[in-house]
């Protein structure tokens, strides 16, 4: 099983997000969006959302219950999420799709392309300033196609990613 209940992934070829509830073998992945509905999905139409971490911001919490006079009020809301992490995405091909055995180079880079584009869509919707994109060393068509890509973009700055944490194969997108 590619992904495990409970973890946040995106839609390859639509924009939203969701959640993994379970797997059936005969009807996929049970994602419950983020409306709050329920429907099966195909381990190659789904990507996996790294670094979606949340917590309970008390002061933020406090600061949104005040009103213009100054006086608070009693919030119907008792948690406030907040985003405290970075997106990440793995492109390497087997976590992103069940088997590459019969595609050709030029198909498992697509794939990974239109994966990185879904991904970086959805963070600039979502408006997250920074995303890591691990596309691994290799020979370094995937990092290039990536990076030839983001030249083009206004709205992005980027720079390799964290030595120490992924080494020569990842790079750090900041969302401008």
């Amino acid at each position: 099983m590619l992904f495990q209940p409970n973890e946040i992934v995106g839609y390859l070829h639509e924009k939203g997000e969701g959640k993994v509830i379970s797997f059936d073998p005969k009807k996929g992945y049970l994602i419950q969006d983020e409306f709050g509905f329920e429907h099966y999905c195909q381990a190659k139409d789904l990507i996996k959302i790294y670094g979606r971490d949340y917590v309970v911001d008390e002061e933020l919490l406090e600061q949104q219950t005040k009103v213009k006079n100054g006086s608070t009020h009693q919030s119907k809301h008792k948690k406030v999420k907040k985003h405290v992490s970075d997106w990440e995405i793995d492109l390497h091909i087997e976590n992103l799709i069940e088997s590459e055995r019969f595609l050709s180079n030029a198909q498992i880079l697509n794939i990974q392309m239109k994966a990185f584009q879904s991904f970086l869509r959805k963070a600039k919707m979502k408006k997250v300033k920074k995303i890591i994109v691990i596309h691994g060393v290799g020979e370094g068509v995937l990092k290039e196609e990536i990076r030839s890509y983001l030249t083009k973009q206004d709205d992005t700055r980027f720079y390799d990613g964290d030595y120490s944490k992924y080494g020569y194969g990842a790079t750090a997108i900041e969302l401008i």
